[in-house]
């Protein structure tokens, strides 16, 4: 259960099934998450709900762990896959350059305080504003038509 809950902690999205349980048991065993759950779950969920799951090692069921918002999609057992894929399948849709923007702006954050994480910003999204992929979303838009991207 730990090794799991830290791997889908490093997933940017989370799909899990209604009956999916979610935990760091670790210090249940005198040990403590060694791949990233004592950093990331405070990050995902409210740090004190995140300080209880680390401290007691009681495990999170999925539905609450939806309700935190630490999970993204709920699906009955056994959709989980084809909802994962709907969901790649919305994002994939999108401009490949302002996806790639946004993820690092987002995952580059918690790096820098508030003016400089604003300045950071600026630096990866001003080339997307700039970029032919924003002209094609523009004009698509405008047009009323899907927009064919580039990814330039």
């Amino acid at each position: 259960m730990g090794g799991g809950t830290e791997m889908a902690l490093a997933c940017d999205l989370i799909v899990a099934a209604e009956d999916a349980t979610f935990g760091v048991t670790e210090v249940t065993f005198g040990l403590v998450p060694p791949e990233g759950g004592i950093v990331r779950l405070p990050e995902r969920i409210p740090r004190n709900i995140a300080v209880e799951i680390l401290l007691t090692g009681d495990p999170l069921p999925a539905e609450r762990a939806h309700q935190l918002g630490l999970v993204n999609h709920l699906t009955p057992p056994g959709e989980t896959l084809t909802k994962a894929v709907e969901l790649a399948h919305r994002i994939a849709r999108n401009a490949p350059l302002s996806i790639t923007a946004v993820k690092r702006v987002v995952n580059e954050r918690t790096a820098y305080g508030d003016q400089d994480a604003f300045r950071q910003q600026d630096q990866l999204v001003a080339p997307v504003l700039a970029s032919h992929d924003a002209q094609e979303g523009a004009h698509a838009f405008a047009e009323k038509r899907p927009p064919h991207w580039e990814g330039r």
